[in-house]
């Protein structure tokens, strides 16, 4: 009989990956500051920004005015004074003004009228300066076929479509195509989007920067719509919704900064209330990355004897 001495090696491949990317950790906008406005403003309903951050704007819906603010540091609300250049709408061209937005120069605004269901434009001669806004009688926009309650109004990045707010009944954001860029008395009603999720008390909207996703604010908070198609309401689809009931009551006015970190709401505690996204334009994500634990490292040396006479093969 033989005795063989064999000497094995085997070798163990662990692998042992984490992907990390599949994990989403929600509610990820934290509040950050508020500044009460309740010595100029009666009942806050509308906010915008200048695109730089370094003005805001806020629709008195009681006192018929849009106040404008400096900001002395962009985006921080804190840093904001009352600039006195206001803009006193006449009860000729409405009582209730409701939301209102700049074309992307600053040289026109555009104010929503509910009672009457149009859009109101104006020329400023002074970019983003609202104290030198003159009406501009027979370009209005009428939406009254569609709405009987506007409340909010959006630009596509391109000025060719425009975004209405419609909360009375079912509430729908309406699109509309425009013959040329911010040219709303050149409108045509072309799809709508029912907003799904909670809907009690919508009041506002915002679009992300190219167009692919929506904000919705409301009695609870904010809803977020992922659209597959930019600029496409029809293909809106629900994400989720922010609840901001510990911060505000009744959000109204709904505003982001241009790099879409930062989000802004008024509401019927005459007072605006920024918040910190941690993702662009996401309002539930936080950064995410990919992780490999161990390479490919394990190995063992085993020392086998064997009795027998016949070939072994090992």
């Amino acid at each position: 009989m033989k005795l063989f001495s064999i000497i094995v090696i085997i070798i163990v491949t662990l692998l042992i990956f984490e992907d990390v990317s599949t994990q989403q950790v929600f509610a990820k906008t934290t509040f950050v500051k508020t500044v009460d406005v309740s010595t100029n403003i009666d009942v806050p309903e509308g906010l915008t920004f200048s695109p730089n951050g370094l003005k805001m704007y806020i629709t008195d819906n009681t006192g018929d005015l849009i106040e404008e603010y400096a900001l002395s540091s962009a985006w921080d609300i804190s840093t904001a004074a009352h600039a006195g250049s206001n803009l006193v709408i006449a009860d000729a061209q409405t009582d209730v003004p409701e939301d209102m937005e700049f074309n992307a120069d600053g040289t026109k605004m555009f104010l929503v009228d509910r009672d009457g269901d149009v859009v109101l434009e104006y020329n400023l001669s002074t970019a983003y300066d609202v104290s030198t806004a003159v009406y501009q009688s027979g370009a209005n926009a009428d939406v009254s076929n569609e709405t009987g309650n506007p409340e909010d109004i959006v630009f596509s990045s391109d000025g060719l479509k425009m975004f209405i707010l419609e909360n009375e009944g079912t509430d729908t954001v309406l699109e509309y195509a425009l013959g040329s860029a911010y040219d709303v008395s050149d409108e045509t009603y072309t799809d709508a989007f029912v907003i799904t999720g909670f809907t009690t008390g919508t009041d506002a909207m915002e679009f992300s920067s190219d167009g692919t996703t929506l904000f919705v604010s409301h009695n609870k908070g904010v809803n977020m719509y992922n659209l597959s198609t930019a600029w496409d309401v029809s293909t809106g689809l629900y994400v989720d919704l922010l609840d901001l009931t510990s911060v505000i009551a009744n959000p109204k006015g709904l505003a982001f900064s241009s790099d879409g970190l930062q989000m802004f709401i008024t509401g019927t505690s005459d007072a605006v209330h920024q918040f910190q996204l941690q993702i662009a334009w996401d309002l539930f994500s936080s950064p995410t990355s990919s992780l490999q634990l161990f390479p490919p490292h394990l190995h063992d040396e085993i020392k086998i004897s064997i009795n027998s006479e016949e070939p072994i093969v090992v």
